[in-house]
């Protein structure tokens, strides 16, 4: 066991003096002005990194650090790396140094500009293809358990946000737009939707907002079934008088349609059946009864019906505008008739067109069917005789 922990201790010395004498990224310490460590490879066998292909653990592929960040608090950095051409952002624990997560930027192209946000809960990365792509850190404390579970996430993206390579890209104050530029003299900006922060504060603001859309549901129930009973009978009331209005329209049409059927029958000498008898009588008394009323209107109008001539007059202008009434429906019905019987006429005469052009159709078909048989006799009768010479 002690040649063990001997061996372990002499391997760890050994990746400490690897990693100061690394070339490639290294932290440097802006107060003591001297290098602290070099970053190791994050791709290497055995961090056991997940995210990076499997050709990146060769010896000839190509890594390229580009851009780095730290969390508000210290305990997390991140940076950007591409491998072989291909960009990734990875999440490195600052007490040992050891990459915890990373994922693919862009699939075909490399990481070109990098930046994080205020606090280092997100990141932004520009391509040199023009794309702009933004990432979650996922948690930011090693004391909470939710650190390790939550992993780097995209979370918003933009393709072809320029037209070549992007040279800058920046977070606003509240983290949730990302501002690019390229060197096509173009800027882009990629709203970013904010979502509850994590831990407890996140989880009581859910609950607050589960708890509000309860109430306001159930509120809305109760004043529903309020509304409901108060005024159950008030629904009822409305459907009766609509289906009366209704039933009552329905007749006025129904009447009004007989009335004119009776008349024009009535006016073309047609005879009638006994309903339209009925409906025929009904008109012919309330015509009179409406005569009698203007009669009487009339009379008290001119002071009653003292002076015979007045009366007399009356009737004979009564009984003038009674007939041009009368010829004047006679002349509607008959002008129907006539329309109808035009009708009837053209549509006779576009039957009696369709029919013949169809006998014509035929009549041609088949004359081209002859022909074609006779043509068709003829050439074989041809061939025969050319057969025949030949043999």
């Amino acid at each position: 066991q002690q040649q063990q922990q001997q061996q372990q201790n002499q391997q760890q010395q050994q990746g400490e003096q690897q990693q100061k004498t690394t070339k490639g990224a290294i932290m440097w310490s802006i107060e003591r002005g001297e290098r602290i460590t070099a970053l190791p490879d994050p791709t290497s066998a055995r961090f056991n990194c997940k995210g990076f292909p499997s050709s990146s653990r060769k010896p000839n592929c190509l890594k390229v650090f580009r851009g780095a960040s730290f969390s508000n608090t210290g305990e997390f950095f991140f940076c950007g790396i591409n491998v072989d051409g291909v960009g990734y952002l990875v999440k490195f624990e600052t007490t040992n140094w050891t990459p915890m997560a990373a994922i693919c930027a862009f699939r075909d192209a490399p990481i070109s500009a990098y930046a994080a946000n205020k606090n280092g809960s997100r990141h932004a990365c520009g391509s040199a293809e023009g794309d702009v792509v933004a990432f979650d850190g996922g948690g930011l404390r090693k004391q909470s358990s939710n650190s390790r579970k939550r992993s780097l996430k995209r979370i918003a993206a933009a393709r072809n946000a320029h037209m070549i390579f992007v040279t800058t890209i920046s977070w606003n104050a509240r983290g949730d737009v990302v501002l690019s530029g390229s060197a096509d003299a173009s800027v882009y900006c990629l709203h970013v939707k904010n979502k509850f922060k994590s831990g407890l504060y996140g989880s009581l603001m859910k609950l607050f907002l589960w708890m509000t859309v309860l109430i306001a549901c159930l509120l809305g129930w109760v004043f529903l079934l309020m509304k409901v009973f108060d005024e159950s009978t008030v629904p009822l009331l409305n459907n009766n008088n609509n289906n009366n209005n209704n039933n009552n329209a329905e007749r006025g049409l129904s009447s009004l349609d007989e009335r004119q059927r009776v008349i024009s029958k009535r006016s073309a000498g047609i005879p009638l059946d006994d309903r339209e008898r009925e409906v025929f009588e009904e008109m012919e008394s309330e015509n009179a009864a409406s005569e009698e009323e203007q009669r009487a209107a009339e009379g008290d109008y001119y002071g009653g019906n003292d002076d015979p001539h007045a009366s007399a007059s009356r009737a004979y202008h009564d009984s003038v505008e009674y007939e041009k009434q009368k010829e004047l429906e006679y002349a509607e019905a008959r002008a129907m008739e006539e329309k109808q019987k035009r009708e009837w006429e053209l549509q006779n005469e576009a039957n009696l067109r369709k029919m013949q052009f169809a006998e014509e159709e035929k009549k041609r078909q088949k004359e081209a069917a002859e022909r074609e048989t006779v043509a068709d006799d003829k050439q074989e009768k041809e061939e025969k005789g050319e057969e025949e010479e030949d043999e």
